[in-house]
């Protein structure tokens, strides 16, 4: 390539370099043009619009404060400007001499007495608002993950809110409630007993308390809590219903049987009545023997008389007005299967509750089952247990047939306190059940064993 060449592209080169270097730092002022307009817009729209400003917070208790703060600075001021009217000049030597010196200092601090009270009042009040304030965020928070069914969640804030607040009823109540859904009915008992201890007549905790106690199986205890809710509101239909059930349960050969209803004159169907011809099939019935003893039919020939007797076309011996109705003979059911150990490895909690559900009405059978399971497994094996009150279950286990048959626990104590969110389910844990715990830790025979930090976790303290 030539000199001239060269020097021809060298040119080239730089004037290409100029233009893209113009372009640039044009579109840079573009840039900072457009942005300074930005500003501009946003600046002025800023003071066109006016700001919302919400109302201040407890403006009342404010300027209640305010004036009570004014009338104690002016009693200040007057009590200032009274001693120095008092006040007597240091040249006034015969007046010096007449001042009574104690009575003065007695005084002083008299004043210095009533401004410090005053002040503790003050901030006490202040204390006490903030503290009610904060307990009844927490109740809210509660409240809306009671609304989307987050009952745990629920349950925390709630329980922050009684902590601030020990005496909200209505706190109570919505944590017996949230714990009823979750299967912890003895904590729901025991919130709803307290809120019963200073206000008898509240129908909330009634109809929670039975509701919890129906479903731990103490149904003379839920009766009588529903037949309280009752006086108080005569027309709650979800206690009446209940009542029902419990007197079913405890009287279970009524199950089944039609409950009479009443309906008002104008319910009332408006057909004419019809007479009603019954039979009954297989009682009386039967062979007479040699002895002269009735032999009963069996149930096939009962069954088959029944078929016969429907099939018969008897309209044209009875009356139009008439109906024939044949009751049939139940026939005797099998006998109930015996409920045995489960003997296949217990491999997660599902099937741990499975197991649970079968035998929970058997405890000796529980307790051949739990004490076959090694306590290395329980970390594992009962999680979903411990969150269906299955702490006080155990607990019960413990007493009743470890202590009772002279075994081990401290082991399986220390398995069970390592399973996940064991310490919340400490925190609902009733007075019985803490007076159980305090029994097994008394009944330890290890000496060379440190209880204190087990004992901790089980919200205990050793004596």
């Amino acid at each position: 390539m030539s000199a001239e060449s060269k020097a021809f592209n060298l040119q080239n080169q730089v004037r290409i370099n100029a233009s893209e270097l113009q372009d640039y730092l044009r579109e840079l002022d573009n840039w900072e043009s457009d942005s300074k307009q930005k500003d501009r817009s946003i600046s002025d729209s800023k003071s066109i619009l006016k700001p919302t400003i919400p109302p201040v917070r407890n403006a009342s208790n404010i300027s209640l404060k305010q004036k009570q703060r004014q009338k104690n600075e002016s009693k200040k001021d007057i009590n200032k400007k009274g001693k120095r009217k008092d006040k007597i000049n240091a040249y006034d030597y015969s007046a010096w001499d007449k001042l009574d010196v104690d009575g003065a200092l007695q005084e002083m601090d008299s004043s210095s007495e009533s401004e410090v009270e005053d002040n503790s009042d003050n901030s006490g009040r202040d204390d006490e608002e903030i503290q009610e304030e904060r307990a009844e965020a927490e109740r809210k928070i509660g409240n809306e993950h009671f609304k989307a069914m987050k009952y745990r969640e629920a349950i925390e804030h709630y329980s922050r809110s009684i902590q601030m607040n020990p005496h909200s009823e209505s706190t109570l109540t919505n944590r017996a409630l949230a714990l009823i859904k979750i299967d912890k009915y003895a904590a729901a008992e025991q919130d709803c007993t307290d809120v019963l201890h200073s206000n008898p007549k509240n129908v909330k905790a009634l109809y929670r308390r039975g509701l919890a106690r129906y479903n731990l199986e103490h149904y003379e205890a839920a009766r009588s809590d529903f037949n309280n809710c009752l006086e108080l509101e005569p027309n709650n239909q979800p206690a009446k219903d209940y009542i029902h059930k419990i007197h079913v349960n405890l009287n279970p050969e009524l199950e089944g049987q039609f409950k009479a209803v009443e309906k008002p004159q104008h319910l009332m169907s408006k057909k004419p009545m019809i007479k009603v011809q019954i039979e009954e099939v297989g009682s009386g019935s039967g062979t007479e023997s040699d002895d002269g003893e009735r032999i009963p039919k069996s149930s096939t020939e009962i069954m088959s008389e029944i078929f016969e007797t429907s099939k018969e076309d008897t309209p044209h011996h009875e009356p139009e007005n008439v109906q024939k109705i044949v009751r049939k003979v139940a026939l005797p059911s099998s006998p109930p299967r015996p409920i045995t150990v489960p003997t296949a490895p217990t491999t997660n909690s599902s099937q741990f509750m499975n197991n649970w559900k079968t035998l929970k009405k058997e405890p000796e059978l529980f307790f051949k089952y739990f004490h076959s399971i090694p306590p290395n497994q329980y970390p594992k094996l009962l999680v979903q247990f411990l969150e269906n009150d299955g702490l006080t279950h155990l607990l019960r286990l413990f007493t009743d047939f470890y202590i009772h048959n002279e075994l081990t626990y401290l082991e399986e104590l220390t398995y069970i306190a390592q399973v996940p969110r064991f310490n919340v389910a400490t925190m609902f844990l009733s007075k019985e059940d803490k007076a159980r715990c305090q029994q097994l830790f008394q009944n330890i025979k290890d000496s060379s064993a440190d209880l204190s930090v087990l004992a901790k976790l089980y919200s205990i303290s050793l004596h």
